[in-house]
């Protein structure tokens, strides 16, 4: 998929049952601290935390993601305990059976405005050094995904 998505409330295209990588943008509006499992406590602040994730198991990237906006859902990814102290704004997405996760996730790490939060961060089976990113403003994240989409074309799903 390459076309950009605009699809008002909590509804993901269907079917996605396709594999591929994805990035969920959440905004942050309170500081507080959550625990993330082994990695310890992580002061949350106010901005826009970025995650790249890959799904390609059973159900693809609908199933992964309609997991990450599920409200009553077992806490197993770090991923989880963030989504629930977060709004998610905004889902960007490539359908495609090769995972591109590192890539973006590098991509993200090496901007100038984003910070690492948690190293460790949804990187436990990697050597990347987080796939989580935190930026201060709206606009640095339209920034990054100017630069993403100049590298690979992406879909946007809004108004989560």
């Amino acid at each position: 998929m390459s076309q950009p998505l605009d699809v008002p409330g909590n509804d993901l295209p269907d079917p996605l049952p396709t594999p591929g990588t994805y990035i969920l943008v959440m905004r942050c509006l309170r500081r507080s601290c959550i625990p993330i499992g082994v990695l310890g406590p992580m002061p949350l602040h106010r901005g826009w935390y970025l995650y790249v994730g890959s799904a390609f198991g059973p159900g693809g990237l609908g199933a992964r993601l309609r997991r990450h906006l599920r409200a009553d859902k077992t806490k197993h990814w770090h991923i989880d305990t963030l989504v629930a102290q977060c709004a998610v704004a905004e889902i960007w997405y490539r359908c495609e059976g090769r995972d591109l996760e590192h890539i973006w996730a590098r991509t993200l790490l090496s901007h100038q405005d984003t910070v690492i939060p948690l190293a460790g961060f949804g990187a436990s089976d990697c050597r990347c050094c987080s796939h989580l990113v935190w930026m201060r403003s709206r606009k640095e994240v339209n920034r990054v995904r100017g630069i993403l989409g100049a590298r690979v074309s992406i879909s946007i799903q809004r108004s989560l």
